[in-house]
């Protein structure tokens, strides 16, 4: 599972195998990197995510969020959540490990919203969470990795 040249581009290709979620061995292939690097990073992550390995970035977690809501939810809200994920939570713990958040990285981050002066109800809409309301933002999220990390 290394990068190669593709001929015909002259951009990098990965061959790859992996455990699908009914377990059975697929074979993939994914085109045109760049860079023999990032064909090497995007593998990495790409199986991270197939693992459900909590040792993943938390952007990399929200793609699975999302990807997994977006049949249940309707596109209206899914939009909202996708403002509010790239908007007020990935800036602050996008490149964070989801193992690697803290409740005290929590608070700092809700205090760094509170101090801009937003208004109580959009601070608890941007803080709300859990699963009658089918919301993925970041204290769902950490309650997540704190049970697998």
């Amino acid at each position: 599972m290394k990068p190669e040249k593709d001929k015909k581009t002259g951009k990098w290709l990965i061959q790859y195998r992996y455990r699908d979620w009914t377990g059975k061995l697929r074979k993939s292939m994914k085109r045109g990197f760049n860079t023999r690097r990032e064909a090497e990073e995007w593998l990495r992550n790409f199986l991270l995510k197939q693992q459900s390995n909590f040792d993943m970035r938390f952007k990399d977690f929200a793609d699975l969020y999302f990807k997994d809501m977006e049949a249940r939810l309707r596109e209206h809200t899914m939009i909202n959540k996708h403002y509010i994920m790239d908007d007020k939570v990935l800036p602050y713990f996008g490149e964070k490990k989801m193992n690697e958040i803290t409740p005290a990285d929590i608070r700092k981050w809700q205090t760094e919203l509170i101090n801009k002066g937003y208004s109580k109800t959009y601070l608890k809409t941007i803080n709300t969470s859990g699963p009658k309301r089918n919301s993925m933002h970041l204290p769902t999220a950490l309650s997540i990795s704190e049970s697998h990390g």
